[in-house]
């Protein structure tokens, strides 16, 4: 019986954590079929004094980004 090569390493694994948690993420799931979810949370506006402007669009206006 061969063995199938692993989707990810325990390198992959350190590499993904460490730079979630260098950005702030609040955790990382590992799936079996090979994908790394890195969860976010919203960022702290607390002590900033000026907000991002709020936009109110029609229902026919597009956005192009």
């Amino acid at each position: 019986m061969s063995r199938t090569a692993a989707r990810f390493n325990q390198a992959d694994i350190a590499r993904a954590t460490r730079a979630a948690i260098q950005a702030g993420a609040k955790g990382v799931e590992l799936r079996l079929d090979g994908s790394i979810f890195v969860h976010l949370q919203a960022p702290d506006h607390r002590g900033q004094s000026e907000r991002a402007p709020s936009i109110q669009l029609e229902e026919d206006e597009i956005v192009v980004l």
